[in-house]
């Protein structure tokens, strides 16, 4: 495999790790030191995973659209 594609691959796997690990000790701290419910947590969680995709969706529209020409 080419050089190049094994170093994307590892920077991929380690920020990928980072965000999971990332998200395990904000959902902690919210419980235990904010005292929000796991529900609170999770809507908190869930409407970043929903929003996420939408905002990206249509960024890349505005980008295609008014981008570097």
């Amino acid at each position: 495999m080419n050089r190049n594609v094994v170093l994307l691959l590892i920077s991929r796997i380690t920020r990928s790790l980072a965000a999971g690990a990332l998200a395990v000790v904000v959902g902690l701290y919210l419980v235990h030191d904010v005292h929000l419910s796991l529900f609170q947590v999770g809507v908190i969680f869930g409407v970043g995973a929903f929003v996420t995709p939408l905002i990206t969706f249509f960024l890349g529209l505005y980008s295609d659209k008014y981008g570097r020409k």
